[in-house]
């Protein structure tokens, strides 16, 4: 071998990938500031016009936890197993 495998004198690769780094780098720093001003901005949103849930949820007492969790380990013992 005379030569290295990836010898470059005229530095044609470094031109290349320093315009490449160099693009980048400013397409990452213009969403930068595309997201940065967004935020600065703090436009306010549209309503949703959700519709109100008809029953207010709430949070379960510790007899319906557990009361769920045994049902749910009986199910998962009375399935049949798949067959094939």
């Amino acid at each position: 071998m005379d030569k290295p495998v990836f010898y470059d004198p005229e530095r044609k690769r470094w031109k290349r990938l320093r315009t490449l780094l160099d693009v980048t780098g400013v397409a990452i720093m213009v969403v930068a500031v595309v997201f940065l001003a967004s935020i600065w901005r703090n436009e306010e949103l549209p309503n949703l016009f959700l519709p109100e849930p008809h029953k207010p949820y709430r949070a379960l007492r510790e007899k319906e936890k557990a009361g769920r969790v045994a049902l749910r380990q009986v199910k998962k013992r009375v399935q049949p197993k798949k067959s094939g």
